[in-house]
C-alpha cells in the first residue's frame, strides 16, 4: 500500500477527493475520525518533511513542505468510481492514479499570503468586467461533414454582384472620446446598443492597479511558490499516469499527432513561406518573366532582369545563404535587425517586389506565393493558420486596398483565417507630420469598419473580406522593456501554442513541434494537448471547433474533449481541471481569511 512518513499526515486509500479532508472510501480505507493519533517526530523539527512511497517501497518524492501529498489510486482492476473514472478512447471507463496536495496548517497562512490572495481575486473580478460576452452562448448543434465550408466558402466570399441588394442595418455610430458609440435608430429612444463598460480614466486607473499587483512582492512570492508546486504536481501526475495516458491514446483509432488539427496562431503573412519556397519562386519568376516591369526606382521603370542586374545578381548566384533571411542569434532582442531580415539578399527593393501587396504590380507576386502556400496547407490537411496582415492606419483607403487585393486574387483557403495586426507607429507618423492627433489614427482604422457593417454596399469587397477576419492584435517592438511585462511560463504548462511567427525566418510548424519535443522532452500526449489548445485559442468558427475538438469544446475537463478528434486523453483534461479548481479554492480561502480578520478587528 501507499505510505507517507510525516508527523502531520497519514495516507488514506480513497477514490478522488476535492476538499480539504480525506473522505471515507469503501474497502480498507478509514475515515478521518478513525485515524491513529499522530506520533512524535523523532527526527526533530529541522528534518520534518514529506515522503511518498509506492506499492513496491520505492521513494517517489520527498522534501520539506507544508503541502502534504495525499495520493489516491485505483488499485483493483475493474473498480470504478465517478470521481476518478474517465472515458477512454474505445468508450471504456478507465481509472487513473490521482494525487491531491493539501495545505496542512492553513490556519497558519500569513498576512502576505492572504494579501496576495485578495489581490489575485480582485484582479480576476476586474478581468470579468472587461470580457466580451456573446449575446447567445455556444450550444451543441448538428455538425456537417465539412463545417468549415458552411462557415467560410469561396462562393460566398467572392460572389458579389454590383447593384445586388444587400441588407444594411438601422444603426448609426459616432466616435465619442475615442470610443465608437453605436445606436439603434429603429427604437424610439435611439438606444445605445453596446454600452461602454468603463471610461478612459477608469481604464487607465485599472491598468495601473494591475501593474501594481504584478509588481507586488507578496503576489510574486505566492505565484512563484505555486508555480513550483504546480510543476511538481505535473511531474507526479505523469509519473503515475503516463502509461494510462499512452494506453488511452492507443485505444483511439486513426488519430495520432500528425493527423490532429493544429493551428499556427502567430505567423506573419508576408513571411508565411519558408526560405526554400521563396527562393524557388524568385528563381522561377526570374526565368519565366525577366521582362516584367516590377518597380519604379531612381526616376525610371525597371524590369525584373534589370533589378537583379543593378544588384549584380543572377539566378545562379541565389541560394538560401545569399538570401540571408534566417533569424539567428544576432537578431535576439534586436528588433531592428529582425525587420531587416524581411529583405531578401538585404535589398529592400526585392522585398517590395516579392512580399508586399502595395507595389507597381498590385502585389501579384505575393498573391501567387500565397496561393502556393495555401495549396501546401490543403495538402497537409491538418495544419491550420491565422495569417497576420497589417493595417497601419495612415489612411482610410488601406482597408479597401487590402480587401481588393484579397478578393481580386481570390485568396481563400479552408485552412486559413485572417487576423489584422495594427503596429504602434503613431509616434512616428506624428513626428513625420502625417497625423495631427491620435484621433485621426482611430478614425482611419475604425470608421470604414462601422461604415461597411451598417451599409455593406458602400465597401463591397471589404464586406466580403471581413467574413474571413477573426480578430485584431496590436504589435510593437517586443524587445522594449515594459514595466510589469515579465511573463513567467512554467515548464510543461502546455497552454502556450507553438507557432512559427515567421516561417521564412524560422521553421515550419511541424518542425517547431519537433524541436520543442526535443528541447523540453515532450511526450506525444503533451504535443497533442498543445495542438488542442492552439485550436481552442484560435479564431476559427464555432462549428469548426466543434468538429475538431468536441461538440461541447467550451466546457472544462473531459466534458469538453473528444479523444477521437484530439488524441488528448481525458485523464490529462481531468488533471488540468482539478488543478485549476484547487488553485481557485486556495485563493478563495485566503480571501475569506483576510475578510474575517478585517471584520473581527473592526
Amino acid at each position: 500500500m501507499w505510505g507517507i512518513h510525516s508527523p502531520k499526515a497519514r495516507l488514506a486509500m480513497h477514490l478522488g477527493t476535492s476538499g480539504d479532508t480525506i473522505k471515507e472510501d469503501e474497502g480498507d480505507s478509514f475515515s478521518e475520525e478513525e485515524q491513529e493519533p499522530e506520533e512524535e517526530d523523532e527526527r526533530g523539527e529541522e528534518e520534518e518533511g514529506l515522503e511518498v512511497i509506492d506499492d513496491y517501497g520505492s521513494l517517489i518524492g520527498s522534501g520539506n513542505s507544508k503541502d502534504v501529498l495525499t495520493a489516491a489510486f485505483a488499485g483493483a482492476i475493474g473498480r470504478s468510481e465517478p470521481a476518478l473514472g474517465v472515458v477512454a478512447g474505445d468508450g471504456r471507463q478507465m481509472l487513473y492514479r490521482k494525487m491531491q496536495v493539501q495545505n496542512v496548517d492553513l490556519h497558519e497562512m500569513g498576512d502576505e499570503e492572504e494579501e496576495a490572495c485578495l489581490y489575485i481575486s480582485e484582479a480576476l473580478s476586474l478581468r470579468q468586467q472587461y470580457l466580451f460576452r456573446q449575446a447567445a452562448l455556444p450550444e451543441p448543434d448538428a455538425v456537417g461533414s465539412s463545417p468549415l465550408k458552411e462557415a467560410l466558402t469561396e462562393e460566398v466570399l467572392f460572389q458579389w454582384q454590383p447593384g445586388a441588394p444587400v441588407d444594411g442595418t438601422s444603426h448609426t455610430y459616432q466616435m465619442v472620446d475615442g470610443v465608437m458609440r453605436v445606436y439603434d435608430t429603429a427604437l424610439e429612444d435611439r438606444k445605445e446598443v453596446f454600452v461602454v463598460p468603463k471610461t478612459a480614466n477608469d481604464f487607465f486607473r485599472d491598468m495601473h492597479w494591475i501593474l501594481k499587483v504584478v509588481n507586488s512582492g507578496p503576489c510574486k512570492t505566492l505565484c512563484h511558490h505555486r508555480l513550483l508546486l504546480l510543476e511538481q504536481k505535473f511531474n507526479l501526475h505523469t509519473m503515475l499516469n503516463a502509461d494510462r495516458e499512452f494506453l488511452a491514446q492507443k485505444s483511439a483509432p486513426h488519430r495520432d499527432f500528425y493527423n490532429i488539427r493544429k493551428v499556427d496562431t502567430h505567423v506573419h503573412h508576408s513571411a508565411c513561406m519558408n526560405q526554400k519556397h521563396l527562393l524557388r519562386f524568385i528563381k522561377s519568376k526570374l526565368r519565366k518573366e525577366p521582362d516584367e516591369v516590377v518597380i519604379f526606382r531612381d526616376g525610371k521603370y525597371l524590369t525584373l532582369k534589370e533589378v537583379f542586374a543593378s544588384l549584380n545578381l543572377t539566378g545562379y548566384d541565389l541560394n538560401v545563404d545569399t538570401m540571408d533571411m534566417h533569424a539567428d542569434k544576432n537578431t535576439f532582442h534586436r528588433f531592428d535587425r529582425f525587420n531587416l531580415k524581411y529583405n531578401p539578399c538585404g535589398q529592400s527593393r526585392l522585398r517590395e517586389i516579392f512580399i508586399k501587396q502595395e507595389n507597381l504590380i498590385q502585389g501579384r507576386f505575393l498573391a501567387e506565393l500565397t496561393k502556393e502556400v495555401f495549396s501546401d496547407l490543403q495538402n497537409a490537411k491538418y495544419q491550420m493558420t491565422e495569417y497576420r496582415i497589417s493595417i497601419y492606419g495612415r489612411k482610410k483607403a488601406e482597408w479597401d486596398g487590402l480587401a481588393g487585393w484579397v478578393c481580386n486574387n481570390r485568396l481563400f483557403s479552408e485552412n486559413n483565417v485572417w487576423l489584422i495586426q495594427i503596429p504602434r507607429l503613431y509616434t512616428i507618423y506624428h513626428k513625420q507630420g502625417l497625423m495631427r492627433n491620435f484621433q485621426e489614427l482611430l478614425d482611419n482604422i475604425f470608421e470604414p469598419l462601422f461604415e461597411v457593417t451598417t451599409n455593406p454596399s458602400s465597401h463591397p469587397q471589404l464586406h466580403l473580406f471581413l467574413k474571413q477576419v477573426v480578430g485584431f492584435d496590436m504589435v510593437d517592438d517586443e524587445s522594449k522593456c515594459v514595466p510589469g511585462n515579465h511573463p513567467c511560463i512554467p515548464p510543461r504548462n502546455n497552454n502556450c501554442p507553438i507557432s512559427c511567427c515567421d516561417e521564412v525566418f524560422l521553421e515550419p510548424l511541424v518542425e517547431e513541434y519537433s524541436i520543442a519535443a526535443q528541447v523540453w522532452k515532450l511526450t506525444s500526449c503533451d504535443l497533442c494537448e498543445i495542438a488542442r489548445n492552439s485550436v481552442m485559442q484560435s479564431g476559427f468558427p464555432h462549428k469548426v471547433k466543434q468538429h475538431w475538438v468536441s461538440d461541447t469544446y467550451w466546457k472544462r475537463g473531459p466534458e469538453g474533449n473528444d479523444i477521437h478528434r484530439t488524441n488528448v486523453p481525458n485523464i490529462r483534461l481531468q488533471f488540468r481541471k482539478d488543478v485549476l479548481e484547487a488553485e481557485h479554492e486556495l485563493i478563495q480561502y485566503g480571501v475569506s481569511r483576510k475578510v474575517n480578520r478585517v471584520t473581527s478587528a473592526a
